[in-house]
């Protein structure tokens, strides 16, 4: 029998407004007060904290007051200094993960993690492949620091990556720089397996300028 997980309160409303705040339901800078969230779920304002506590953790909530708390403000800077973020971690984690691991055995899992991209490139699956082949550089780094913050800023990153990611040209272009990746980190080219992860996020941030507007609906 499949195990049943039930969910807390704070759980289902951190759910439902996190992703509200991903679907552009709720809009960025937008204010968030205790009292309508509390009518809105029917419920005390312990749970709605505790939900507000795990959004600032995701780091879409900057700012929490006595009666509520604001959602972040993600303008183009923003979603550009995000993405530089992730860059500068990424590039470091794939110098670490050949220093501290096995290439050989990262490189079978890139490659799995790339032709799953391939298979799933017209569903929202592929976002998750994409998601994993960064985050292997940063399992095999040995360095439980620095994939903590990728991971923290993997919800922000999630807003980023459906900006660039418009269609499917953009993922096939994102598959082939994976590739590049792996060939020259497999070859043990780690210098330039490093640099051509910094070329995928400055290629990143010029999609991210020309989708911003359409995107974000401005």
């Amino acid at each position: 029998m499949a195990e049943i997980i039930k969910k807390s309160l704070s759980e289902q409303i951190y759910d439902v407004l996190k992703e509200e705040i991903l679907n552009h339901q709720i809009g960025f800078g937008k204010r968030l007060t205790n009292r309508e969230l509390q009518e809105r779920f029917g419920v005390s304002s312990t749970p709605v904290r505790d939900a507000i506590n795990r959004l600032y953790q995701d780091n879409l909530i900057e700012e929490i007051t006595k009666v509520g708390a604001k959602i972040i403000d993600f303008g183009l800077e923003n979603a550009i200094e995000i993405n530089e973020l992730i860059g500068l971690l990424c590039r470091d984690a794939v110098i670490l993960s050949a220093k501290n691991g096995d290439i050989d055995e990262i490189s079978a899992l890139l490659e799995e993690s790339i032709i799953n991209q391939e298979r799933y490139i017209d569903d929202d699956e592929y976002l998750y492949y994409d998601y994993l082949f960064h985050l292997l550089f940063f399992d095999h780094s040995n360095n439980s620091k620095l994939r903590e913050i990728y991971i923290r800023y993997n919800t922000l990153r999630s807003i980023l990556v459906k900006c660039y990611y418009s269609n499917n040209t953009s993922k096939a272009e994102s598959i082939i720089q994976h590739r590049n990746i792996l060939e020259h980190y497999h070859a043990g080219n780690i210098k330039i397996a490093a640099d051509t992860m910094s070329a995928h996020f400055e290629h990143a941030e010029i999609l991210i300028k020309e989708n911003y507007d359409k995107y974000f609906g401005i």
